[in-house]
């Protein structure tokens, strides 16, 4: 490498669609990150995708990923190399894809066009790796009962099984399950596989507990995002339910985050039937307040959009998970939007 130079992006065709794929190469945890980004069109993609909470902007760690030969111009989020750590193979490569690397970040109209393909980059994956973080909590008690099917046997002790089911709350209370993102990521997936830190646990197991946690555990487990998501993927059998305003509402009420707020709208329209065939264009070089106004007219075909008053309950809810203020010219605005 020689002085400064950092990696560029080169362009990609919008005609035949194409996405850039990441080689993760091989090798052990004391070594650098090396990766190649290549072009592929779409359809013809072979790769898994990786879902992950990318954390604060400032949460960045020492050392650059290296692409193509060159160190990637942004600071390395946390926990994006703490994932690519974990999923690392030391003796062969894997062929991922994953936002941050894949997508030129500083290129705005490219994200767009991104995100309008997100539910088609998912749903073509022929798995997720669903990234959880690092061991915390103990995490390790639960990953480890779930993979090994054991959470309906007796513990050796009351507290030892009191330390496994406080693990698996805490695991279902994460806050990956939070990230708006991931109702799309996990909701299109064909196959997943939870990873956390150093433990592996397949879809089965993880369906399986999480029915299990419903009754043995009561509150803790109805309450926690991941049980919403659970839930999520069963609606994908019910077209009719898979709406843009039914998806918010669910934001409102599960208390799900964006660290982008045109992102309540833009991370849930890849899994909304009313969404689809380009009505919504993602615009990141658009304020918060047109996004806001893009989401507005599929709260009018709701049946509560027949209602002027819920259908300003929704606007108010939407405006304060954008971080916008519903003042008389937004309300109207809302309210006076015409029907799809």
């Amino acid at each position: 490498m020689q002085g400064t130079e950092t990696y560029t992006y080169g362009p990609l065709l919008l005609e035949p669609p194409e996405i850039r794929l990441l080689i993760l190469h091989a090798g052990s945890r004391d070594e650098p990150i090396q990766c190649t980004l290549f072009n592929v069109e779409l359809p013809d993609a072979d790769y898994q995708a990786l879902s992950y909470e990318w954390g604060l902007p400032d949460d960045t760690i020492d050392g650059r990923v290296i692409i193509n030969g060159l160190p990637h111009a942004r600071p390395m989020q946390t926990n994006l190399g703490l994932a690519l750590l974990g999923i690392r193979e030391e003796t062969h490569d894997r062929i991922l894809w994953i936002d941050a690397l894949c997508i030129n970040q500083e290129d705005l109209r490219e994200k767009g066009q991104h995100v309008a393909m997100m539910g088609d980059i998912f749903r073509n994956a022929t798995s997720v790796i669903v990234w959880l973080g690092p061991e915390a909590d103990n995490s390790h008690l639960a990953m480890r009962m779930m993979a090994s099917r054991t959470w309906t046997t007796s513990a050796s002790t009351d507290l030892e099984r009191e330390c496994r089911m406080e693990a698996l709350v805490a695991l279902a209370h994460r806050r990956y399950w939070r990230r708006v993102w991931v109702i799309q990521e996990f909701h299109l997936a064909r196959r997943y596989e939870l990873r956390c830190g150093a433990d592996v646990v397949c879809q089965e197991s993880f369906e399986d507990c999480m029915i299990w946690g419903l009754d043995a555990l009561g509150g803790g487990m109805k309450t926690s995002p991941a049980h919403a998501h659970r839930l999520a993927r069963d609606i994908s059998q019910a077209p009719e339910l898979c709406k843009l305003s039914r998806w918010l509402r669910m934001c409102f009420q599960s208390g799900f985050e964006a660290s982008n707020q045109r992102d309540y709208v833009y991370a849930l329209i890849g899994i909304s039937y009313d969404c689809r065939d380009g009505v919504v264009v993602p615009e990141y070089s658009g304020t918060v307040r047109d996004t806001f106004l893009q989401a507005a007219p599929f709260f009018h075909t709701y049946p509560s959009g027949q209602n002027p008053t819920l259908l300003a309950r929704d606007g108010q809810r939407l405006a304060e998970k954008m971080g916008l203020v519903f003042d008389g010219d937004l309300r109207r605005a809302f309210l006076e939007r015409d029907s799809l």
